[in-house]
């Protein structure tokens, strides 16, 4: 296995593998099974109270959570915080309820991506 690799190590056999780590590979192996299943458990968790913004009027969104699994209509978003050089990089436009329920307040999220889930739905 090359050292400059960030420990890749998909080009090892088992044996490398469990002699580097100094432990039998069916333990490695467990461990990974484990850390699967924990992963597994976070979504599951995670998609049954998925956290969401509905309009509440025309620049205001409330949270609400719901069950991914049950309530399937609704749209995922993934931006970077930067703005690329070829977008609009205005913010604040929105107001969106804190978790508590209790106030508003304007949201860092870019005009653009609302913009976005309102053309996704």
């Amino acid at each position: 296995m090359d050292d400059n690799s960030d420990d890749d190590d998909s080009g090892d056999n088992l044996l490398q593998i469990s002699t580097r780590h100094k432990r039998p590979a069916i333990e490695l192996l467990l461990d990974i099974q484990e850390e699967q299943v924990q992963q597994e458990t976070f979504l599951r968790r995670f998609l049954s109270r998925l956290e969401c913004f509905s309009r509440k009027r025309t620049r205001s969104l409330r949270r609400r959570r719901i069950n991914a699994f049950k309530e399937t209509e609704y749209v995922a978003l993934s931006y970077t915080w930067h703005p690329s050089e070829y977008e609009d990089a205005e913010c604040r436009r929105y107001w969106v309820q804190d978790r508590s329920g209790a106030q508003y307040f304007p949201s860092r999220v870019r005009i653009l991506l609302r913009s976005r889930a309102c053309f996704a739905k």
